[in-house]
């Protein structure tokens, strides 16, 4: 039943964007039809078919390509989520395994999930500094991955995931992130949550 709805969702998203794009582009072809017949009137390239099709072809490949990555992300969103409320940047090879997000509400609430693998110097380098970073504090609540990536991680255990910290970026903690580390199978885990 989920899929059937975000999927409806999607179809009216795309819809939508794509009246939109057709309701800024009807008036510029009136406009530019305007234009030809006063000032460029050897301009051919304004009213050839062709020209008229690529142009509507490209338009509504980016209203699906930004509706598509709206609700599924690309490995770059998970990656400025980590580092903008770390202040450390992404590691280098580090490999995003499994990842999820919402759709922000009215309000630009959302959250962001991603379980990520790094080799061992990198994961205790992180460690020292997400452990020495004075906003972020031991969580001595076991870790629980985020909603938005707990049906595709069951072949991780939440329980090996041991040193665990979280930043309440807000005093009424309506916008936190949590960090957690799991050594054993070189693992970083985090989730960021507005609401």
């Amino acid at each position: 039943m989920y899929y059937l709805i975000a999927t409806l969702y999607i179809i009216f998203i795309f819809s939508l964007i794509a009246a939109l794009t057709c309701l800024a582009i009807v008036p510029l072809f009136f406009v530019i039809k305007h234009l030809k017949s006063k000032y460029w009137v050897n301009s051919v390239w304004l009213t050839d078919k062709k020209t008229k099709i690529i142009l509507a072809s490209i338009t509504i490949i980016f209203a699906a390509f930004q509706t598509y990555t709206a609700f599924y992300p690309t490995d770059s969103f998970y990656e400025s989520e980590f580092s903008d409320n770390t202040n450390i940047g992404f590691p280098d090879n580090a490999k995003i395994l499994v990842k999820g997000s919402t759709y922000p509400d009215i309000h630009g609430d959302y959250s962001a999930s991603a379980i990520i693998h790094i080799d061992e110097p990198t994961i205790k380098k992180l460690r020292e500094n997400i452990r020495s970073n004075k906003n972020f504090k031991k969580d001595s609540r076991p870790f629980l991955f985020g909603n938005d990536i707990r049906e595709n991680s069951k072949e991780f255990n939440e329980k090996l995931f041991t040193d665990n910290y979280y930043w309440n970026l807000t005093e009424d903690g309506t916008y936190y992130f949590n960090i957690a580390f799991d050594t054993m199978n070189n693992l970083v885990a985090f989730d960021r949550v507005t609401w």
